[in-house]
């Protein structure tokens, strides 16, 4: 039995002060309205952010300063998404009275943490743009059609999942996974009749089991030193369980070609 002393000097310094809150709440926010902002609402029925957004930029004054190329939300993608956290970065700052400089360099550090993923989706885009030009994509299906004739749809997506299994572990970034491999694995179910939803759903579920496992997993490596939990430890205490999530996904993903 592990036992922890917290000394009440500790348990006060432990909590949230007024600035540190003020921040959560803009941190809950920015995801709320991102999640917003990617829904089809138009496509749903829901018309009203279309009607503000016209209404906003036909504004005489602050529709200028807005823009006639402002999105509605539920029309949004990266380029709005990647605005909207970098205007709730610099207003967490500004909450949290950070200087210009501590306030820039944390934006550096930031940025350095995801400069691997950002060149990592480049790399693939650039590899996808390589197989495009040089006929090399449709050479690959051509392959895969000759391959998968009579392969049902049950037997194709448990072989996509198991591809995806080892994938995740050799690149654990899922932008720059789906950049590399979709562009050939959708097209290719399409000739055994699963839809590329199901692909992505493999794909989705190969990729989550294996972050929580995988030692190329920044966050996993980074939790486990946090918490002084050795990989092999935490192998011993997940496994059973990771082994029940893939034979679950498995399962759901053979099912789902059924429907």
């Amino acid at each position: 039995m592990l036992s922890i002393n917290v000394t009440a000097s500790q348990e006060v310094n432990a909590a949230l002060t007024p600035a540190q809150k003020r921040v959560l709440w803009v941190f809950v926010f920015t995801f709320i309205l991102m999640i917003c902002s990617f829904i089809p609402w138009e496509d749903l029925g829901v018309t009203i952010f279309v009607q503000f957004n016209d209404w906003l930029i036909g504004l005489p004054i602050i529709g200028q300063a807005v823009g006639s190329s402002t999105a509605a939300l539920g029309t949004w993608y990266f380029p709005e998404g990647a605005m909207l956290f970098g205007i709730a970065g610099i207003v967490v700052g500004l909450i949290y009275g950070m200087s210009e400089e501590r306030l820039v360099k944390a934006f550096m550090f930031g940025a350095a943490d995801i400069f691997s993923v950002a060149l990592i989706c480049a790399i693939a885009r650039g590899i996808q743009v390589i197989m495009n030009d040089g006929m090399i994509t449709a050479t690959i299906l051509h392959m895969g059609e000759a391959g998968l004739k009579g392969l049902s749809p049950q037997v194709f997506i448990v072989l996509t999942y198991l591809f995806y299994l080892p994938m995740s572990f050799l690149i654990p970034s899922t932008s720059g996974l789906a950049g590399a491999s979709m562009g050939v694995m959708a097209p290719l179910a399409e000739f055994v009749n699963v839809p590329a939803s199901l692909v992505i759903t493999a794909f989705q579920a190969a990729s989550g089991v294996l972050n929580l496992v995988a030692p190329t997993s920044g966050i996993v490596m980074g939790a486990l030193a946090l918490g002084h939990v050795e990989i092999g430890t935490w192998y011993k205490f997940v496994g059973k369980f990771i082994a029940g999530i893939v034979v679950v996904s498995v399962a759901i993903l053979v099912i789902a070609t059924y429907f």
